[in-house]
């Protein structure tokens, strides 16, 4: 049931609502085994339900039932990993399945029995038997405050439930031996012939294709292009290893005077509590600003940015309004871009914008980030309306190779 009693704007979790975090991906367990081979990782969704409140409030009460408060309180019961069996190892991390879900976010200044108050849209993590848990975090939802439209991640949590069973076969990642191989002559075309040589270019440009074609591996996989909605820290990231990296939506390097958070780096006014390794990552392929879809969402976030500075700065080039110290742009503005940007890189995606605001706003918000914070506006990669058009054409080979439609 909606209680209509809320903090911050957001629905208070108690053990009366009829909120859940639904979907947590990935639990991995240990889980029975093909015949004669041992048990085997398999990740598996799990969901928590708020009516399993446990250890809530004692003396305050929604609807004559306990609250939900910070670290005390936990959902008793997580589901979603009954697969992998008592029997064998069960969660890789915490050594149970079906365990406790608790919060890792909460209201800052809504206070109830001397602990905070968890809220619709705080973070949650499931298949605890003591911290940490086993799934990484994701959104519990209840109601809003604001037309109680419930969870704006439901649609896109329901398709990585469909397009993910079974798991075991649809979450693997396709094989890197390609991008590994090409790595490596690479390096070594370097160390023997120098950065310039043709010998480097050529393997480099192999390297770059070797990403390209992992790309459109993960692009076949729905399960995969589910996921990509589901956003991750960039440490630890949840990406698929060598292949993939986590792109901050919102430019790390838009917190700081200079670098993005590293030795030396200066935060900005304001966001001073940004961590460039907690804040949330989009799934991309390619290691660097230029390469495959990673280079892709550069290119389109750093042409829109680019586009907005100098239509307020007209006449100035960008070296010219960095010295000038003009090159802002709010925190909204650079959300929206790397949300606009998400649609289309990956359009097979459908993910929903509400959902990927609300994965951000919950981080940013949080640090003390709000939308009228200055940030810097990043402008990286390959930028010019060229190579933006030529994006476009790439983003529609690889949607037109992987079916052409939002899953």
């Amino acid at each position: 049931m909606a209680n209509q009693v809320f903090a911050n704007g957001r629905e208070i979790s108690c053990k009366a609502a009829a909120g859940q975090s639904a979907a947590a991906f990935p639990d991995t367990c240990w889980s029975p085994p093909p015949p004669i081979a041992g048990p085997v990782p398999v990740p598996y969704p799990n969901t928590a339900f708020s009516s399993d409140t446990s250890n809530g409030t004692r003396t305050v009460h929604i609807t004559d039932k306990e609250v939900m408060i910070k670290d005390t309180s936990y959902f008793s019961t997580s589901t979603g990993d009954e697969p992998a069996t008592n029997a064998l190892g069960q969660g890789l991390v915490t050594g149970v399945i079906k365990g406790k879900a608790y919060f890792v976010a909460w209201s800052p200044d809504v206070i109830l029995e001397g602990d905070n108050a968890v809220r619709h849209l705080d973070m949650m993590t499931h298949n605890h038997a003591s911290a940490p848990g086993n799934t990484p975090p994701w959104l519990y939802a209840d109601s809003g405050a604001s037309g109680g439209e419930g969870d704006p991640c439901a649609d896109d949590k329901k398709k990585v439930e469909e397009k993910c069973d079974p798991w075991k076969e649809k979450s693997k990642c396709p094989d890197t031996k390609k991008i590994q191989e090409a790595r490596k002559r690479m390096a070594e075309a370097k160390a023997k012939h120098g950065d310039n040589s043709p010998e480097h270019i050529k393997a480099k440009a192999a390297t770059e294709k070797a990403f390209e074609e992992y790309a459109d591996a993960i692009a076949e996989s729905e399960c995969h292009t589910a996921l990509r909605c589901r956003l991750s820290p960039y440490k630890p990231s949840k990406c698929c290893k060598t292949g993939q990296t986590g792109h901050h939506l919102v430019e790390a390097s838009g917190f700081f005077k200079t670098g993005r958070g590293g030795e030396g780096s200066e935060p900005l006014p304001g966001c001073g509590k940004y961590n460039t390794d907690k804040a949330p990552c989009i799934c991309a392929e390619g290691p660097s600003q230029t390469v495959a879809t990673h280079g892709l969402m550069h290119t389109f976030q750093a042409n829109a940015t680019l586009t907005k500075m100098q239509k307020r700065n007209p006449g100035k080039t960008l070296k010219q309004m960095q010295a000038e110290n003009t090159d802002k742009v709010t925190y909204k503005e650079a959300k929206e871009e790397g949300v606009k940007a998400v649609g289309k890189v990956f359009p097979a995606s459908g993910c929903a914008e509400k959902c990927l605001i609300a994965q951000l706003d919950d981080y940013h918000n949080k640090q003390g980030i709000d939308d009228d914070t200055q940030t810097k506006a990043v402008v990286t990669g390959r930028t010019s309306d060229k190579d933006v058009e030529k994006a476009g054409k790439e983003v529609e080979r690889r949607n037109t190779r992987s079916g052409g439609n939002p899953r």
